[in-house]
């Protein structure tokens, strides 16, 4: 079974992961004694960079695949994934505008993209409503407009927790009043 040190469930570029192990039996229950290869690494050029056989730094955000076997026995093996992940998902708001005047319709359609490009989206939500992206990272989002000042409150997160948060606003209303000097 193996193990990395610190056990985290992402690391951030910079930080130094040792590989270690146990051996177990097929119940799980440890079994004394006993080697391991070194280490394969799988994974992008430039994710990791090594500083010993069990010992690598994240030099990338990415995941790496690393997998050994017991010395001498190829039938018994194990691989565990590492994950470097420190940025949240990007998200941007296209329409409407910051501070829009908006009239006419009350259905006002938020427009936008939204990309996590190395692990996978946990939420993403509009107003406390979740939104589903189409697979481009494009997303629409319908908000009936109240007369006067409107939010839209953004938030999305991927997997490992890396949240982004964003708030615009605009203004609505069915119809303008030119401004009275008097």
């Amino acid at each position: 079974m193996l193990l990395l040190t610190p056990s985290k469930p992402a690391y951030q570029v910079g930080d130094q992961v040792t590989v270690g192990y146990t051996l177990v039996d097929k119940y799980d229950n440890p079994v004394p004694g006993g080697e391991i290869d070194d280490p394969a690494y799988d994974g992008p050029d430039g994710l990791i960079e090594l500083v010993g056989p069990t010992v690598f730094t994240f030099m990338a955000e990415g995941m790496v695949l690393i997998s050994t076997c017991v010395t001498g026995d190829a039938g018994k093996c194990d691989e565990v994934e590492a994950w470097c992940d420190g940025t949240a998902p990007v998200l941007s708001i296209t329409w409407p505008e910051r501070g829009a005047t908006l009239t006419g319709e009350t259905a006002v359609v938020v427009t936008g993209t939204i990309h996590e490009d190395v692990s996978s989206m946990a939420y993403f939500t509009i107003n406390g409503e979740d939104v589903v992206p189409a697979e481009d990272g494009s997303f629409e989002f319908v908000i009936d407009s109240a007369h006067g000042l409107n939010i839209i409150d953004a938030a999305a997160a991927d997997v490992f927790e890396n949240e982004t948060l964003t708030t615009r606003s605009y203004l609505f209303s069915k119809e303008y009043l030119p401004m009275d000097a008097a």
